[in-house]
C-alpha cells in the first residue's frame, strides 16, 4: 500500500506539472493499484483492481505514442470513456470484461503497432508483442463479460497481455535503465511464441502443461535477452 501510495503521489505531481489525458490515466492506474492493495489488506479480492492498474498504465503509454499518428478527437474521447470505465467497474467483473474487450479493440484500431509491424527488426518484434497482448486482453475481457472460466480470464490478462507487454518493452527499457547495450536478434521470437502457446493451453483448460510453459517462456526470455546484452555498447540502448 505504501508503494502504491508513493506511485500515486508521484503521478499526481506529474499531472500537476503536465496535465494531459495520458498523465491523468497514469494517475488513475496508480489509484487502482492502491485500491487493489487496500482491498487485499482487508481480505478482499484485489485482482480486478490490479487488472485496471495494468490496463490503465499500459493504455496511457500507448495513447502517448498514438499521438504521432495524429488521431482525431473521437479517439481520445473514446479512450477517456474506457479509462473511466476501468475505474468504476472493478466491483462488477462482467461490466469490467466489456470495458477490457472494448479497450483491446481500441488498441487494435489506434495503436502505433499497426504501423510498426510492417517494419523490420526490433520495431516489428515489439509490434507483434503488443498485438498478441491485445488479443489476449480481448479474450480475457470476453471471458469475464460472459462470467465464464475465471481462471482462464485471469491468465489471459495477467500472463497473455501483461507479460507480452514486458517481452516487448524490455529490449527498449532495460538498456536505458541499466546503461547497457542490447542487440536485437530474431531468437527473441522463441520465448514469445512459447509464452502465447502456453497461454493458449492454459485458457483451453490444460492447466499443468500451460503453467510449465508459462514458466519456461519467462526463463527462456531471461536467458535469451541476457545473450543479447553487450556491455561494450554502454548506454546506447537497443539496436536493430
Amino acid at each position: 500500500m505504501l508503494g502504491a501510495a508513493l506511485l500515486l503521489a508521484a503521478n499526481l505531481l506529474v499531472l500537476k506539472r503536465h496535465a494531459s489525458l495520458e498523465t491523468a490515466t497514469l494517475a488513475a492506474g496508480a489509484a487502482a493499484w492502491l485500491a487493489g492493495n487496500a482491498a487485499l489488506f482487508h481480505g478482499l479480492s484485489a485482482s480486478a483492481w490490479w487488472i485496471a492498474f495494468f490496463a490503465l498504465t499500459i493504455g496511457a503509454e500507448r495513447l502517448e505514442l498514438s499521438r504521432y499518428l495524429k488521431r482525431g478527437a473521437a479517439a481520445r474521447w473514446s479512450f477517456s470513456a474506457l479509462a473511466l470505465g476501468l475505474l468504476v467497474t472493478p466491483l462488477w467483473e462482467r461490466a469490467m470484461g466489456v470495458v477490457l474487450a472494448a479497450l483491446a479493440l481500441w488498441l487494435f484500431r489506434f495503436d502505433l503497432a499497426r504501423i510498426t509491424v510492417r517494419q523490420s527488426g526490433l520495431p516489428r518484434y515489439v509490434a507483434w508483442c503488443l498485438l498478441a497482448g491485445y488479443f489476449w486482453l480481448a479474450v480475457g475481457g470476453a471471458l469475464a463479460a460472459a462470467g465464464a472460466a475465471r481462471d482462464a480470464a485471469l491468465h489471459a490478462v495477467f500472463v497473455g497481455f501483461v507479460l507480452s507487454m514486458v517481452f516487448g518493452h524490455a529490449p527498449i527499457i532495460l538498456p536505458a535503465v541499466l546503461r547497457i547495450g542490447f542487440t536485437y536478434h530474431p531468437v527473441l521470437y522463441a520465448p514469445l511464441a512459447l509464452l502465447h502457446a502456453s497461454v493458449a493451453l492454459r485458457v483451453a483448460g490444460v492447466a499443468a502443461p500451460g503453467a510449465w510453459g508459462n514458466a519456461a517462456a519467462i526463463a527462456l526470455f531471461i536467458v535469451t535477452a541476457a545473450t543479447r546484452v553487450d556491455r561494450r555498447q554502454g548506454a546506447h540502448g537497443a539496436r536493430r
